[in-house]
């Protein structure tokens, strides 16, 4: 008789990096975009800053979980939250008291 055993472990890496926006910049695009925010703006502009934080992610080392829970927030400083999606990505602005997903 054969049992097919089967097993999965999930490992996750993280990565963050500081990036400035000029106030200018954001504040022109905030006319131009009456409805927009940080969060558009930062997705509107990932060019400035997807190859730095793809390449400190690359060189992060794995760790075992989700890296969701409250123990890996603490150690990280963050509020990844979703165990559903693959990848997650996040903001945190303190000087506008403003954070949320991208």
């Amino acid at each position: 008789m054969k049992v097919k055993i089967q097993h999965r472990q999930v490992y996750h890496k993280y990565a963050e990096i500081e990036v400035e926006v000029d106030k200018v910049d954001y504040e022109s695009y905030l006319k131009i975009n009456k409805h927009g925010d940080l969060q558009d703006y930062l997705i509107t502009n990932q060019g400035n800053y997807i190859a730095e934080i793809d390449d400190k992610l690359q060189a992060s080392r794995f760790h075992y979980g989700f890296g969701t829970d409250y123990d890996a927030n603490q150690h990280y400083g963050s509020a990844m939250c979703d165990n559903q999606l693959e990848e997650e990505w996040r903001y945190e602005c303190e000087d506008l008291k403003e954070g949320g997903h991208l």
